[in-house]
């Protein structure tokens, strides 16, 4: 099926923006947006809380076409805590509230 024509009311519209034409569409890149991470992939983890550099010596051609060499210091995040262990020894059970306290009798 094909979707119906619908008619604009261009005089209505440009009422509604008070005589003013209409704006112009927004500009189209030339090119595409750039990426801003990088994923590596290593043959093994790297070691918890210790410090890298990563560079690239052959250098990078950024956006102007300028060429250099990026360097990146990071360390790597501590290792987390180790899990709490299972005590073997039962914890006593929870005594049972006490009831009434006992009023001593009065004296005469």
């Amino acid at each position: 099926p094909i979707a119906p024509i619908v008619r604009v009311d261009t005089a209505a519209a440009r009422a509604a923006r008070g005589g003013r034409p209409a704006p112009p569409p927004p500009p189209k890149p030339s090119r595409p947006t750039p990426f801003t991470t990088v994923t590596i992939k290593l043959g093994k983890p790297l070691t918890p809380n210790s410090d890298y550099r990563l560079s690239s010596p052959s250098g990078l051609v950024s956006l102007t076409g300028h060429t250099r060499a990026s360097e990146r210091r990071f360390t790597t995040p501590k290792p987390p805590p180790p899990a709490a262990t299972k005590d073997s020894v039962p914890k006593p059970p929870a005594t049972p509230p006490a009831g009434r306290p006992v009023t001593p009798p009065a004296r005469p």
